[in-house]
């Protein structure tokens, strides 16, 4: 299948932690983002720009 050693343990970690399910298409966006802007920031640019 040409995949690397240690895709193909990801994919058999996903399968025995999830089953079938587990091995179906992902998104790439990450689950969270550290540096973004807390919402009450976010508004005070909003505020300043509008």
């Amino acid at each position: 299948m040409s995949i690397s050693a240690l895709t193909a343990g990801k994919w058999l970690a996903r399968y025995r932690a999830e089953g079938e399910s587990g091995l179906f298409d992902r998104s790439c966006r990450p689950t969270r983002c550290p540096h973004q802007l807390c919402s009450a920031k976010r508004r005070e640019i909003i505020a300043l720009c509008c």
